[in-house]
């Protein structure tokens, strides 16, 4: 593991936000097939319908809490829900916003050294985060879904 208090080379910090996106893409394709699979009917044209909608990961993760949520036994509990939701977010930001944080701030190198090492910081404690929750969406998947 990095230390914290140091900053990333810049192809560390790269191939870092290449695997917080793998994660979120994967646990976002989980949560489809997942999806597809609780709601009523065919999996495979369920999984057309959500493509067809072009539902986002937080419609989708909103839709499949509601069906949970009639169930005596839920797929997940609150707070991986919590979790789920926080992952859009954090897709969202690593997708759009991360290098924003930091590449425009030329004129001044302590500002960009803070600020880039803020982002680092974040970095690596959301690839700490997304992989134990990457690990639980595959799990329930392989349950629920059978191969």
């Amino acid at each position: 593991m990095y230390n914290l208090l140091m900053e990333l080379e810049i192809n560390d910090f790269h191939r870092i936000v290449g695997e917080v996106l793998m994660y979120c893409q994967c646990i976002e394709d989980n949560i489809r097939r997942i999806y597809a699979r609780r709601m009523p009917g065919d999996d495979s044209l369920n999984l057309l319908k959500i493509d067809e909608e072009r539902l986002t990961m937080g419609q989708m993760v909103t839709k499949l809490q509601e069906l949970d949520n009639e169930l005596p036994h839920p797929l997940f509990e609150a707070e991986d829900y919590q979790m789920l939701f926080k992952i859009v977010r954090t897709r969202n930001y690593y997708a759009h916003q991360v290098y924003l944080s930091f590449c425009y701030i030329s004129d001044n190198d302590e500002e960009f050294h803070a600020c880039y090492e803020r982002a680092c910081k974040q970095l690596l404690l959301d690839q700490e985060r997304l992989y134990p929750l990457y690990e639980l969406v595959e799990e329930v998947r392989y349950a629920y879904i059978p191969n």
